[in-house]
């Protein structure tokens, strides 16, 4: 379910229903907790947010907001992986790392 979750969870920001959205990027996340550690799946989000509106990217960034914060705070050779979506959306490394 991992796989075809993930192309549902992009197919529902990009048609615009971020409830489904939501439940889809929920799942994922619990049924895998990694999901958001590999370095493809950042560059997927990468790719994803390049081809949204703003309000859908503004809800991408909002739900992958803690994880981010949360490998800045737990794993930084983790968080080097974010860098090509934080780039992305107009963020730098340097931006997040002086969140507390």
């Amino acid at each position: 379910m991992y796989k075809d979750s993930g192309i549902l969870f992009a197919t529902s920001l990009i048609i615009n229903n971020n409830d489904l959205a939501g439940y889809f990027y929920y799942y994922i996340t619990i049924t895998d907790p990694g999901f958001l550690n590999s370095d493809y799946i950042w560059m997927f989000l990468a790719v994803l947010v390049s081809l949204v509106d703003d309000d859908k990217k503004f809800k991408l960034v909002e739900i992958t907001r803690d994880e981010i914060i949360n490998l800045k705070n737990t794993n930084l050779e983790k968080f080097e992986k974010t860098e090509i979506f934080l780039r992305a959306i107009g963020v730098t490394k340097e931006d997040i790392l002086c969140v507390k």
